[in-house]
């Protein structure tokens, strides 16, 4: 049976390509609290089933969430992250319980942030309610305003349910119950990193890499410089071709194919494209998303459901332009020399009203991402000196 996904597909290898390239951010949202972190997570009580609808078909699974009755708001599912996290003016707003708690918290660009921790009498998934949630909040997270969210749900909240990602991305599924024993085919043991975050062990050309299950991370495979240095690539890095995102950082990541395959279990991925930045090594959530993924976090084990025995990667494309989100709107942030972008006179700070008709007033960058590479070229609507301009750019392959 072939199996599809954003990025990834099961022989014959699709052209199409749709994973993060110049025109994108990847979300990396990594957390790590100190002692003063909730020792015991709060249960979920309810139904043994539930699955929540997820608001975009790539990125980072974002999904409603209800605090203290109120809401929806909109939530990342991020197994990347050691702690659950919301917005310092919702949790003020929504008059959570403030305690004299401040820890320290790292994200996946290494720097320090002090957060101060809020309690929420209930929290709501779905049909599932969890009481006395420990949320932790900061006003330096502009990666909140990037993805077009008010908080993320952490490793401490999910514990206790298996967490499965739909393949077709249209929800998440948490359900009572653990995996069966390792048999390292299709339920694989996993370790925890440093920051006590679930991590898997993959050779990778003779050499063993420690990954982050990380679904915050929006993209596929990615290596952190250090691990990039120590593996074989069947030719130089590309780039730096697109911007990742952490909590209070950006930073600029590069692009390869690796000379080897990897096996996922019994799921070999034919010499994957990855990315390479100055964050840990991580399994993305469009990789995790392909290979069918079920996290047992009570087990410390993965599942891997996905019908396919082989996944192949195809090559990242680029617009020519990058953008980012500034004062609330999203605009041109680099143009590329010698593309079709600054042939047509592309300006750094124009805003992008629209990407393939689809506006960006109040769109996350899972959102617009998706507009930009469905195609073979993307009709982007800028204005430039009070003016609106049309201009249609080719996505141009970088990674064959």
């Amino acid at each position: 049976m072939t199996r599809r996904a954003p990025g990834v597909s099961a022989r014959p290898s699709p052209s199409r390509v749709v994973v993060a390239a110049l025109s994108s951010f990847v979300a990396t949202l990594i957390v790590g609290c100190g002692e003063d972190a909730p020792a015991v997570p709060p249960a979920l009580d309810g139904p043994d089933t539930v699955t929540l609808s997820t608001t975009a078909s790539t990125g980072s699974p974002v999904v409603a969430v209800r605090i203290v009755g109120k809401g929806p708001y909109r939530f990342v599912v991020d197994t990347g992250a050691g702690a659950s996290f919301v917005r310092e003016d919702l949790a003020r707003s929504l008059g959570l319980r403030a305690e004299r708690k401040l820890v320290v918290v790292q994200d996946a660009g290494g720097k320090l942030l002090t957060a101060w921790a809020y309690v929420a009498g209930t929290v709501r998934l779905g049909e599932l309610i969890a009481r006395d949630v420990t949320f932790y909040a900061t006003d330096d997270l502009p990666a909140f305003e990037v993805l077009g969210v008010d908080g993320m749900l952490g490793i401490d909240l999910l514990e206790g349910r298996l967490l499965a990602l739909d393949p077709s991305r249209a929800g998440v599924h948490l359900v009572a119950g653990g995996l069966p024993e390792p048999d390292g085919r299709s339920i694989l043991a996993l370790g925890r990193g440093e920051l006590g975050l679930p991590n898997l062990t993959l050779d990778v050309g003779g050499v063993d890499v420690d990954f982050t299950i990380d679904t915050g991370d929006a993209g596929m495979i990615s290596l952190s410089t250090v691990d990039a240095e120590r593996v074989a690539f069947a030719s130089g890095l590309t780039g730096p071709v697109m911007r990742q995102t952490s909590m209070a950082s950006t930073r600029e990541a590069r692009v390869g194919r690796l000379a080897h395959d990897v096996m996922i279990g019994r799921v070999r991925c034919e010499r994957p494209v990855v990315t390479v930045s100055d964050t840990g090594s991580s399994l993305g959530v469009e990789l995790l998303a392909a290979l069918g993924m079920t996290l047992d976090l009570s087990n410390d084990r993965l599942g891997i459901g996905c019908p396919s025995d082989t996944l192949t990667f195809t090559g990242f494309r680029s617009s020519g332009v990058e953008f980012e989100l500034l004062d609330g709107c999203w605009v041109l942030s680099e143009v590329m020399p010698g593309s079709e972008a600054e042939r047509l006179g592309l300006t750094i700070g124009a805003r992008i009203a629209s990407i393939d008709g689809l506006s960006t007033d109040g769109r996350s960058i899972a959102e617009l991402r998706e507009a930009m590479f469905d195609g073979d070229d993307v009709l982007l609507v800028l204005e430039q000196d009070g003016r609106l301009e049309e201009h249609r750019l080719p996505l141009v392959p970088l990674l064959d």
